[in-house]
């Protein structure tokens, strides 16, 4: 059972993270219309949803890429980008965007209003309490 619940809970956190969910920031709150549902760990809010925005926070649009050859163009000039996970644009729904390191980390924010990019911090809490809730869980079976 325990293995089981695993198992997924890396399943999921793989799709999370090569989609880059966001955490609610606490203190704003963020319009309906940008996040559609939200999903309570522990203490934590965290998107319902994989991360598919085309524009940054401020309205600028994030540059799409087509191909590996301009993935790494975008990487090695410091350009922010995204694209489709395997440029699989029908996976959209299911995988969200992939965005690079430097849409990620832009000043102009990625995350909807209200949200933000989680920390290594917040990761590390996220599986803790993952981990924790997946014990208790097989201790009750």
């Amino acid at each position: 059972m325990i293995h089981t619940v695993l198992k997924q809970l890396f399943s999921i956190s793989c799709v999370a993270v090569f989609a880059f969910s966001s955490c609610k920031d606490q203190t704003i709150e963020p319009s309906k219309e940008q996040v559609l549902s939200e999903v309570q760990f522990g203490n934590q809010i965290w998107s319902g949803e994989n991360l598919s925005r085309v524009i940054f926070r401020n309205g600028d649009t994030i540059p799409y890429v087509s191909d590996a050859a301009e993935w790494e163009i975008a990487g090695r000039e410091g350009k922010p980008a995204w694209c489709y996970f395997a440029g699989d644009e029908s996976k959209a729904g299911l995988r969200g965007k992939l965005y690079n390191w430097h849409a990620v980390h832009d000043a102009r924010g990625l995350a909807p209003q209200g949200w933000h990019i989680p920390s290594v911090e917040e990761w590390r809490i996220l599986f803790q309490t993952l981990i924790s809730s997946a014990i208790v869980m097989h201790q009750k079976n």
